[in-house]
């Protein structure tokens, strides 16, 4: 069929631009990772039309999205026009791969803008994503360690160096379970965005994928079971740092990098009431006050963070333990092991 691609064959192509042309909340809850949103009906116009054609007709309702479309035109020519000057291939999309994208993709093309819709639309999209996750085969290095020993570091520096890392904090905008949203601006994602962002980041990775290791469960996202095992499967590492170094590591990450306010600290501390008792938590929150954030961290690594994440360390059995006091040197140690692992294979 002309000008129409299927999502294996768009995914292959080079200098690429995916066009969402769903409504506002249909993009918002889940997209192609990095595709621009040019709704054809906004959320309003839809709803109108979806409910003349339950209670009236087909013709009518399309009738009045004609007349919602038509408005649009120039505005939706013109944007994309300037996106063919950057890309050399657009890919239309809507939820099915029917009239939305279709129309908008014979119009354009009828204007002299060649443009691609991808088959089957967003429903397509997500049955290759499903079938992609069940047949996954890619092996992984997982870090293991308690809170602060650099794992999420350890990613960014080996990711500097091309290797293939899997940065699940990042994806699920979750960094841990009291303080997890600390360190990021935006909002978490959807599950179903949160499933698109890992699937784009697998995707695109070779053979073998450095992970921190998580629970099944990463604030609101859950990782599908099939990823979560291939992880739980994987070739464990532990990582271990002085309690120094942790605490230095912490406070970086989470107040001189990523400061908010002491109410949302605070906010976020109360989180632990039942687990510290009230007599801790307003020692605590006294110490936030007066700025001596070193000590906060302290005693939350000693009275919560190690005994919690003791039970996930001690189920598995490392093929080595690493020190990464010295940042770089652990790096390059798992970056031996990464080239290794490439070379067997």
């Amino acid at each position: 069929m002309e000008n129409i691609i299927s999502i294996k064959d768009a995914f292959k192509l080079k200098n690429k631009i995916f066009i969402d042309v769903r409504s506002e909340s249909e993009y918002e809850k889940d997209h192609i990772v990095k595709a621009i949103n040019i709704p054809v009906l906004n959320d309003e116009e839809r709803k109108e039309v979806g409910t003349l054609y339950k209670r009236l007709s087909k013709k009518e309702a399309i009738k009045l999205g004609i007349n919602y479309v038509s408005k649009k035109l120039d505005n939706i020519y013109e944007e994309i026009s300037n996106l063919k000057e950057e890309y050399e291939n657009i890919i239309l999309y809507c939820h099915r791969g029917g009239m939305r994208s279709n129309s908008l993709k014979d119009f354009l093309n009828s204007m002299g803008i060649n443009c691609l819709k991808l088959d089957l639309g967003y429903k397509g999209y997500r049955k290759f994503l499903r079938d992609y996750f069940e047949s996954f085969n890619k092996e992984f290095i997982v870090l293991h360690g308690n809170t602060g020993v650099g794992k999420t570091k350890i990613l960014e520096k080996l990711e500097s160096k091309n290797v293939d890392i899997l940065n699940l904090e990042e994806i699920a905008k979750n960094s841990g379970s009291v303080f997890g949203y600390i360190s990021f601006d935006l909002k978490p994602p959807t599950q179903s965005y949160f499933e698109s962002k890992l699937f784009k980041s697998l995707y695109e990775s070779k053979d073998f994928i450095v992970v921190e290791s998580e629970s099944k469960r990463i604030g609101r996202n859950i990782i599908p079971d099939i990823i979560f095992d291939k992880i739980s499967n994987g070739k464990h590492y532990l990582i271990e740092s002085s309690l120094d170094s942790r605490v230095e590591t912490l406070y970086e990450v989470y107040i001189k990098s990523n400061y908010k306010d002491e109410e949302h600290i605070i906010k976020s501390l109360k989180n632990l009431k039942k687990r510290i008792g009230n007599k801790k938590l307003e020692y605590l929150i006294d110490l936030i006050k007066n700025k001596d954030y070193k000590e906060v961290i302290r005693i939350l690594i000693y009275e919560y963070y190690d005994p919690i994440y003791k039970y996930s360390i001690d189920k598995y059995r490392y093929l080595e333990v690493l020190n990464s006091d010295d940042i770089d040197n652990v790096v390059n140690l798992i970056l031996n092991i990464y080239d290794e692992l490439k070379r067997r294979n």
